[in-house]
């Protein structure tokens, strides 16, 4: 390890902001790169690689610092110069950071403080007490699905049983209160 530290926190996060938009392109660029290595990059694709082989330029060592590294115009070389990027920023890190054994993580040897390398951190378990399982989760989901069938069902069932009220209402001629009067009557027979 060096004996003398230069790394920042801001240059620490830099780096890792760095590095994950170099393994992105990278990730790209080679899956074209296998297929069809003469393949022209795009202009905006190979302005977005100026720009971060320009920026991987200031963690490389000071004798193989480029002022703009032009990016290649073929897919196959432009995977190759973004490979050699994240390989100078790997050495990067590997030279800048070590192991803390309080916390058990890789962390960046910078002047204020120890500050873990984040990407490398192990991600954040729930605890087994919060979690539902999965036939849990699917229960829960079945009763939430029943609930809500049960409710389409009754709303329906009561907006059939109005319409039938009014259907039976509107059907049923109200007789006039004079209309009996005329009507024969049986007992006179």
């Amino acid at each position: 390890m060096p004996t003398t530290i230069r790394v920042t926190d801001a240059l620490a996060q830099r780096h890792e902001a760095l590095w994950l938009k170099l393994t992105a392109l990278l990730a790209q660029g080679r899956d074209i790169a296998i297929k069809k290595p003469e393949a022209p990059v795009a202009d905006e694709a190979r302005i977005i690689a100026e720009g971060l082989l320009h920026d991987c330029a200031l963690f490389a060592p000071k004798g193989r610092r480029e002022s703009l590294p032009v990016a290649a115009r073929q897919w196959g070389a432009l995977a190759a110069q973004l490979g050699q990027a994240q390989a100078v920023l790997d050495a990067y890190q590997a030279l800048w950071t070590g192991w803390d054994e309080s916390s058990n993580y890789r962390v960046w040897l910078t002047k204020t403080r120890l500050k873990p390398v984040q990407r490398l951190l192990p991600q954040k378990q729930f605890p087994e007490q919060g979690r539902n399982s999965i036939a849990e989760l699917r229960r829960l989901l079945a009763q939430r699905i029943d609930r809500a069938a049960r409710g389409h069902f009754y709303r329906g069932y009561e907006a059939g049983k109005a319409a039938a009220l009014r259907a039976v209402a509107a059907q049923v001629p109200v007789p006039h209160p004079r209309e009996h009067e005329n009507w024969p009557r049986i007992r006179q027979f």
